[in-house]
């Protein structure tokens, strides 16, 4: 991949713009595990996005789409969150000046088993195609969540999300 964004590089003009959207972890190396050492790409990359999201998807029991951090410390995935993903570019040499957080519009609609999650809205998103997957204007548009963000938000801090 190395020799790609070299490649890249040389063929595109001197003012071009290169970015990638990456995984949580950094690339991977030739044994098949996130490269421990990427600072050979920070002078062929303007920047990265940190593609965090589509951890939980529609899985049991249902969890964060994309999570800020592990705050509760409950994750079954606990390296799968915005703040180990940078922790992971950073240690690994990626500048992290050129490090974006990529930011989801969607989620996911999801039977949960659950007696209790936390206080929650009256109201109830549901998908509208039928998928399980909600897009964020649909929140605002089946009145979840105001446009101004102030009333009628609720949030599960453990996963750093809003409920509806």
């Amino acid at each position: 991949m190395l020799e790609f964004f070299k490649i890249l590089r040389r063929k595109l003009p001197p003012n071009a713009m290169i970015s990638a959207a990456v995984q949580d972890t950094p690339f991977v190396g030739q044994d098949g595990k996130p490269m421990k050492d990427v600072s050979a790409f920070a002078p062929l990359l303007d920047l990265v996005t940190l593609m965090n999201y589509d951890i939980y998807e529609t899985r049991q029991p249902p969890g964060p789409n994309a999570p800020l951090s592990n705050a509760c410390a409950d994750s079954s995935q606990p390296n799968d969150n915005a703040a180990a993903a940078y922790n992971s570019w950073t240690s690994a040499g990626f500048p992290a000046d050129r490090i974006f957080l990529g930011v989801p519009a969607y989620g996911y609609v999801v039977q949960s088993q659950a007696g209790r999650l936390s206080a929650r809205s009256p109201s109830r998103a549901y998908s509208e195609d039928g998928s399980g997957q909600i897009q964020f204007r649909s929140l605002l548009t089946q009145g979840i969540l105001t446009q101004g963000f102030g009333r009628n938000v609720h949030w599960f801090i453990g996963f750093h999300a809003p409920m509806g």
